[in-house]
């Protein structure tokens, strides 16, 4: 009985963090800023004007692109411990706070107190 239910345990495990990692893949394009009521309205405006053109792809085969300014590429994981996307490219690394996730919006942070939210366009 107790093998059953630790393997019962570690086979759920794996299924939660697959379906995690599962549910990053996607075209994900900025949506509004988190908790916008928070902001005063010229910086909510700015900031909403700077990250407007925001998309990121996250592909399956753990390769990204993302289009900011300007177009980077690179590859991605998901540290599920710690719910954070590790973005890595030529220009350097990047970790983002993952707050949460569901079938049609993401939202991370970007900096304490600066969170985002990004809407799926589509699965890869």
């Amino acid at each position: 009985m107790y093998k059953a239910i630790l393997l019962l345990f570690i086979i759920c495990t794996f299924s939660a963090k697959g379906q995690s990692v599962d549910s990053l893949v996607g075209i994900w394009k900025f949506k509004d800023v988190n908790h916008s009521e928070l902001m005063d309205s010229s910086k909510l405006s700015n900031f909403r004007m700077a990250f407007g053109d925001l998309q990121i792809h996250l592909k399956s085969d753990k390769s990204y692109s993302a289009i900011f300014f300007q177009k980077e590429e690179g590859t991605w994981s998901y540290v599920d411990n710690v719910k954070t996307i590790i973005l890595k490219s030529e220009k350097g690394g990047n970790k983002i706070k993952v707050i949460s996730i569901t079938a049609k919006n993401l939202i991370l942070e970007l900096k304490k107190g600066s969170e985002i939210i990004f809407e799926k366009i589509t699965s890869e």
